[in-house]
């Protein structure tokens, strides 16, 4: 799939898929609504909803405070190993 967003190109196929396990809002009305992360080469990231009617690029803060919430596996595959408690 191709988005573009604040013209630059999102292309689905190319980008790296780091999550199928998280939850995103689309708008008010697809609210927590099964998503998938994605991050291309130059490190942006993209959430896309589960039947791809939806996109939205956010920052890497935001993919990681998302990550954590939902997928924590992916995230220490991509920031690293958090610390034991």
């Amino acid at each position: 799939m191709i988005f573009v967003i604040n013209k630059l190109k999102y292309d689905t196929e190319k980008m790296e898929l780091v999550s199928d396990k998280v939850r995103y809002c689309f708008y008010l009305m697809r609210c927590l609504t099964e998503a998938r992360l994605y991050r291309s080469r130059k490190r942006r990231w993209l959430i896309v909803n589960e039947n791809g009617t939806y996109a939205i690029a956010i920052n890497e803060e935001s993919a990681k405070n998302i990550l954590l919430s939902y997928d924590v596996e992916a995230y220490e595959k991509m920031f690293g190993e958090l610390e034991e408690a």
